[in-house]
């Protein structure tokens, strides 16, 4: 059995794609899918999709899990640039904060 060599325009190719992906920061991605690969920051998220601002005691409630647990998927999405909080008097206001995520996660939703 013979082994067939690519041709040379195959391997400038493959060449370019291989840089293409070593330049990319992947594991930036990898974190990003791990954050939302969790149910209840999806629905965090998902609620953020549906109100443009929620405090976390909001979010407690529509997501159904404590406060503290809230704040701590908050937490998470926070560290990954996903969500900002505004300050209204002593209450923080959670927003999503890239509509570019905005759209992935209803794009999901639409085809889930």
């Amino acid at each position: 059995m013979s082994i067939i060599a690519p041709k040379a325009s195959s391997n400038e190719k493959l060449e370019k794609v291989r840089e293409t992906i070593q330049d990319h920061n992947l594991l930036q991605i990898v974190r990003m899918f791990k954050v939302l690969a969790d149910q209840t920051r999806m629905k965090v998220l998902h609620a953020l999709c549906l109100e443009r601002e929620l405090c976390v005691s909001d979010i407690a409630i529509v997501v159904e899990c404590s406060v503290a647990s809230a704040s701590h998927h908050l937490r998470q999405l926070s560290r990954l640039d996903f969500t900002t909080g505004r300050n209204v008097g002593k209450t923080v206001m959670y927003s999503i904060k890239n509509n570019r995520l905005k759209l992935i996660i209803m794009l999901a939703l639409e085809s889930s």
